[in-house]
């Protein structure tokens, strides 16, 4: 019997007995690709208790009732049913709060190379900031330059421990994997020599574990210019959270510290951190 070249839907014929099989198959077909979701996908064993409805996108491997059927959609309908994959299609998948796009034999998240991506900066600054429980760099502190002039509110890092302060922030619409960071700082002291800045990070959505190791961390060096001048480090290299790294809207948690025993930090002076920028891909959707 002949059928629709997507869906894969049976015609029905001229003539044809009980066409009402045929014509069911069909809207249950429909049903399950339109405006529903699937559950998870990469699954390879089919739940114990299905319910009619359910739709999962198969793994490379799949067992049991959904044995060869490898990244085909399969939905229940008293029996499993499947459809095969065809480039450019694209579902929400709940499991994983987004979008999944078939794409290079694979199904794949719908970010980089299949959906607009942008360059996005959200700053963190020190009064959103505190010290950390353990090696905590000083209170928060405001410096005042003088009569009409700004009042600075910096987390101070000393120049003889290593000492941290934490900070977060929500990233909408992130596409996962890495972010970088870029810190702000300035000093009351005298020009010259280097402060080592460390970051650390954790990423975070629902039903993820906060009680889990920060990333290792990674380091930016920065020269100390003038007293009173600000100083922006440059962009440090990729940073991987612990956590889930997946797209979508995750909470950022960051540890930032001054590694003073770093034999590259030489300046003698407290580094006043006045916040941290988080450069990060943002994916629509």
């Amino acid at each position: 019997m002949t059928t629709t070249p997507h869906l894969g839907l049976t015609y029905i014929e001229q003539a044809q007995a009980q066409k009402e099989v045929t014509a069911n198959e069909a809207f249950a077909r429909i049903d399950a690709v339109l405006h529903h979701g699937i559950i998870s996908h990469n699954q390879q064993t089919p739940p114990a208790s299905p319910q009619n409805g359910d739709v999962y996108i198969l793994g490379a491997s799949p067992t049991g009732a959904w044995a060869g059927y490898a990244h085909h959609l399969a939905y229940y309908d008293q029996i499993w049913r499947f459809i095969p994959p065809r480039i450019g299609a694209t579902y929400w998948v709940h499991s994983e709060k987004s979008f999944f796009v078939y794409h290079n034999a694979i199904w794949q998240r719908a970010t980089y190379g299949t959906m607009a991506v942008s360059e996005r900066s959200l700053f963190i600054p020190a009064p959103l900031m505190h010290p950390a429980s353990t090696n905590g760099c000083a209170a928060l502190a405001t410096h005042t330059l003088g009569s009409n002039k700004p009042e600075l509110r910096t987390l101070d890092f000393d120049a003889s421990a290593i000492e941290y302060a934490y900070a977060s922030a929500q990233l909408p619409q992130w596409a996962g994997g890495t972010v970088h960071c870029s810190v702000l700082w300035s000093h009351n002291g005298t020009a010259g020599g280097n402060v080592v800045w460390s970051i650390e990070a954790h990423s975070a959505r629902d039903n993820i574990s906060l009680d889990t190791t920060l990333s290792s961390a990674i380091y930016v060096t920065d020269t100390a210019l003038n007293a009173q001048h600000m100083h922006e480090t440059g962009v440090s290299s990729p940073i991987t959270p612990s956590g889930n790294v997946s797209a979508g809207a995750a909470h950022l948690s960051l540890r930032i510290g001054r590694n003073a025993s770093d034999s590259a930090d030489n300046f003698a002076s407290d580094a006043r951190l006045h916040g941290i920028y988080v450069h990060y891909s943002s994916v629509g959707v």
